[in-house]
């Protein structure tokens, strides 16, 4: 496995275990885990779309953006911002509906960095 593809597999596994983290810390209400598990998610995000900066076109890294622009929007923002937005959904809705946007991204991030890798190696052998 190249340091790519690592890099790439490694931010998901960061990123799954603040995520983790973030759901156990809610369900118990264990609140002060919650800032630790946002510094887990953000940091194998951002691992994740270093390795695939590396092997993917500008134009998917901006979609896979755009999907963690509305992600975060969901997810961090307050329920007064949400409602004035047009989308009327619950909080807890709008907290989930942000969770799995942002995690959609940081998959669709690691898969855009294999592909390439496997199609390097063909045209290198």
């Amino acid at each position: 496995m190249d340091r790519i593809r690592k890099n790439g597999l490694a931010g998901l596994a960061i990123y799954f275990s603040g995520l983790l983290t973030a759901l156990v810390g809610f369900s118990i209400e264990l609140y002060p885990a919650t800032p630790f598990a946002l510094a887990l998610i953000g940091t194998g995000f951002v691992i994740a779309v270093t390795a695939t900066s590396q092997t993917s076109k500008f134009r998917e890294l901006v979609s896979v953006g755009i999907i963690f622009g509305a992600g975060l929007f969901y997810f961090a923002s307050s329920h007064e911002i949400h409602i004035p937005s047009g989308f009327g959904f619950e909080h807890q809705t709008h907290i989930m509906l942000g969770l799995i946007l942002v995690t959609l991204s940081a998959i669709i991030v690691t898969v855009l960095s294999m592909p390439r890798n496997y199609e390097k190696k063909l045209i290198e052998k």
